[in-house]
């Protein structure tokens, strides 16, 4: 996800959010719950992450057509792999 941000922001591309306080803090909340087998929580929080990844990688594909065919094929790449992870 943090690929894809910082990919988008280097290339100018608007995001409506970045969430970029807020995931990698989901993230390490989502180890602990699952250390202290609290793992309710620690779905809930998987599928709050996992919708926001999903948001980012949509508003990635939407602004695709913006970028130079070189950016875009370097874009695929972290796609690709947060497509592979949200399946």
């Amino acid at each position: 996800m943090q690929k894809m941000i910082g990919l988008m922001q280097q290339e100018g591309l608007s995001i409506r959010q970045s969430y970029v306080r807020t995931a990698p803090r989901m993230a390490e909340k989502i180890g602990r719950y699952a250390h202290a087998r609290q793992f309710k929580r620690m779905r809930r929080l998987l599928s709050m992450l996992a919708t926001r990844v999903g948001r980012v990688v949509r508003e990635l594909e939407r602004q695709l057509g913006k970028l130079e065919e070189l950016k875009q094929l370097e874009a695929q790449k972290p796609l690709a792999q947060a497509k592979q992870i949200l399946k």
